[in-house]
This record gives C-alpha cells, structure tokens and sequence, in this order.
C-alpha cells in the first residue's frame, strides 16, 4: 500500500513539536519552578508560567495547533490550489516555532542569557513576513492561506490583483520589521503590522466597490 506523504509529514512534525518536551523533561530538576514566557521590548521578562504548564502544557499546544493547520490543507475545498512551497510553510511553521521558543525559554531559565529576545523575535517574524510576501503573489484563491475576504474569495481577480499588491507590501513589511528590532522600536512596529494589515483589505474592498459601480453603469 502506498503511504500517504500528508501523513507521514504530520507524523515527523507532531513528533519535532514534542522533541522541547523531552529536552524540558531532562532539564527538570534543574529548572525553577516559574519560567519566562513574555518579554517587553527592552528585553526584560515580564510574564511567567508555571514549570509543568511550559514543559508539558506548551509542547502539547504546539501539537494541537500542528494538527489544526495540516486539517486545513486536507480539508480545504480548494486545495489544489494551494501551491507547494506554501504547503511546506504551513506545515513546518508549529514545529519550527517549537524548537526555537521553548528550548530557548529554558536556556533562559537557567541563565543563558547572550542572545537578546527583544531583537531574535523581530528578526525572525520580519524573515517570515517577507518569505510569505515572496509567495503572496503566486497564492491562488483558497481557504487555507493568502488574504482570505469575502471580496478575494468572491472574485478571482481581486484575489489575483491584492495578492499581487500585498507581496510587494509584506517584502517591505518584512524588512521594516527586522529593522525595527535596531532602531524605531515598538512605534515602528505596530506601524508597519498596521499597514501590512490594514492595506490589503482596503485596496481589496476598492477594488470590489469600483467593479460594483462598473456593473451597475
């Protein structure tokens, strides 16, 4: 019987999603009893979970989240839409964010504390942003990925023309969010999160009124 790869792919990842688990596992006498889970932008810890709930209760979160997505793909009515390189991005990105966070998290716990959290996280949100911009423009309509509203949903050309216009947007996103880790802080941030946000939908929307209009003429 042939294997199915979405299978075989859910199995590898849901297992790399627990692999913290077992590194928090071998830590845990080591460990304090409150971890670090939340820093503020100077890079101070300010928020903390128990030890169980991080070593046992995030892994298994990753787990659940892992699966939730590789049930979109499969269940998605316009899967076959949904290129490849997208595909590899949806479902690598939980077990991805498992390795780095929580390893890291414990790394903190114990003192290790080189690498700034302040300026890793930008970085690697501002990366992901510009490859996701990168493939935006060659996303075809779906329920899965891409900017799903009603007007890019309704209308394959409005898909087509944002998906276009937000790729180019999120590249430049992208890079505004990696910079914002070195100079302009949380101000530029939640500037650029705003536009990359906000623009989209609201050249989607202009573009499904201005059709309207050209309809109803």
């Amino acid at each position: 019987m042939k294997k199915n790869p979405e299978n075989k792919s859910f199995v590898i990842t849901t297992l790399l999603c627990l692999v913290p688990m077992a590194l928090g596992l071998a830590l845990y006498a080591r460990l304090p009893e409150q971890l670090p889970t939340h820093w503020d932008w100077q890079g101070n810890v300010n928020g903390y979970m128990s030890k169980p709930a991080v070593v046992l209760g995030l892994p298994l979160f990753f787990v659940a989240m892992n699966g939730l997505m590789h049930f979109s793909l499969r269940a998605d009515p316009k899967r076959a839409n949904i290129i490849g390189n997208i595909r590899v991005l949806i479902r690598w990105t939980m077990p991805v964010l498992s390795l780095i966070i929580l390893p890291y998290t414990y790394l903190w716990a114990l003192g290790w504390q080189q690498i700034p959290m302040e300026k890793l996280i930008p970085v690697l949100v501002g990366l992901l942003i510009m490859g996701l911009g990168n493939y935006l423009p060659k996303c075809r309509q779906n329920y899965t990925s891409g900017i799903k509203l009603p007007w890019t949903l309704y209308d394959e050309d409005n898909w087509n023309r944002t998906h276009r216009m937000a790729g180019r947007l999120w590249m430049v996103g992208g890079l505004g969010i990696m910079v914002s880790a070195f100079w302009g802080g949380s101000t530029l941030l939640l500037a650029v999160i705003l536009a990359i946000t906000l623009i989209p939908g609201i050249y989607s929307y202009c573009l499904y009124r201005k059709k309207q209009k050209g309809d109803k003429s």
